[in-house]
């Protein structure tokens, strides 16, 4: 099997050229479109590390002879190199793996440099429901694009939160007639006591609403 050489952080590693080719676009085109790598059957990586590249080697065995598994530790670096070389399905599995963890704004920076659909969208609503726990300045600097697409699913959020209120103020219009209803026969519902639950209810609305 034709090998090449990949030479990374001063080594040089063989790998089988036609595993390269198969798994990634960029080094299908360098090994086979009359590039410099082309006639020397051999690739520079400069600036990359050698011990993420031996892990990505891991994950381009077919099937179920692959030796390596997406974790937590791994994720970050390795969707880096599979965006980079356009290892597409590798890419969708880390996109996979990314939607069990908890939201963030480095999560959400991460997944729209990386077009990571799903992921972006998820971690927009959950942001902007917990925009105020956020370090949202740090989106600010790094993404006005990002920026103006949590402001439009915090309007949304909004708009959520006013539907919600106001289906709770209908109810709580009605909550004297419903703590009386529900007392046992013969008790009557202590009117001052029914006022301060209600006025307490209407405080967690104006909350909701206004939050």
């Amino acid at each position: 099997m034709p090998m090449v050489s990949v030479s990374i952080e001063g080594e040089s590693i063989s790998v089988p050229s036609a595993i390269l080719e198969a798994a990634s676009p960029v080094f299908a085109s360098m090994l086979t479109g009359g590039m410099k790598e082309t006639v020397e059957q051999a690739i520079q990586l400069p600036g990359k590390c050698k011990r993420e590249f031996e892990d990505v080697l891991g994950f381009l065995s077919p099937g179920s002879s692959r030796t390596k598994r997406i974790n937590e530790k791994n994720v970050d670096y390795l969707l880096q190199w599979f965006d980079e070389y356009q290892m597409l399905d590798l890419k969708s599995e880390c996109e996979e793996f990314l939607l069990t963890l908890p939201c963030s704004v480095e999560r959400l920076l991460q997944a729209k440099q990386h077009g990571l659909q799903k992921q972006c969208a998820r971690c927009l609503q959950e942001v902007a429901r917990n925009f105020e726990n956020e370090p949202i300045e740090a989106i600010v600097e790094a993404s006005p694009d990002v920026l103006r697409q949590l402001l439009l699913v915090m309007q949304q959020c909004q708009r959520e939160r006013a539907a919600k209120a106001q289906e709770l103020e209908a109810q709580v219009r009605d909550l004297p007639s419903v703590l009386f209803y529900s007392l046992p026969k013969g008790c009557r519902p202590d009117e001052r006591i029914d006022g301060l639950a209600k006025i307490k209810l209407q405080d967690v609305v104006a909350q909701i609403k206004f939050r």
